[in-house]
């Protein structure tokens, strides 16, 4: 950073002396977004999105998955899609707070992977609070 750099007013970025905008459009010398600058959905909102749509895909996997072998395999899965819906509600909650983007994908893949976590931790604590099940051969 130098003393001939600006400082975007709209995003906070540091932008050369001879910029004319800034990579969120906005104009330095009319001070101005430009009217045609329509905002982008959020990648920070897709990526949350495509989290919450792989837990969908996983819960359909598991339920066509015998009782006995969702038994076996729940820990280990259900933590590694606990830590996916946990990265995909952080994402979501960036995506929810970005100024120039749109939020649409943002709100809708945290409301899927805050629901994802709500029901994971309700399964954690319905399985460790009820007695284990008899296994008839």
């Amino acid at each position: 950073m130098t003393l001939a750099d600006k400082k975007c007013p709209h995003c906070g970025k540091w932008n050369s002396g001879s910029a004319l905008t800034c990579d969120c459009g906005y104009a330095f010398q009319a001070n101005q977004l430009p009217p045609s600058g329509k905002a982008k959905q959020s990648k920070l909102g897709i990526a949350s999105f495509i989290i919450g749509i792989v837990y969908i895909l996983f819960l359909f996997a598991y339920l066509g998955i015998s009782w006995f072998s969702l038994l076996s395999l729940f820990p280990t899965l259900s933590l590694i899609v606990l830590f996916l819906n946990l990265v995909g509600v952080g994402l979501g909650i960036a995506a929810v707070f970005r100024k120039t983007e749109k939020k649409t994908f943002g709100i809708i893949g945290l409301a899927i992977n805050g629901l994802a976590v709500i029901l994971l931790f309700a399964l954690f604590v319905i399985l460790r609070i009820s007695p284990p099940m008899p296994i008839d051969f």
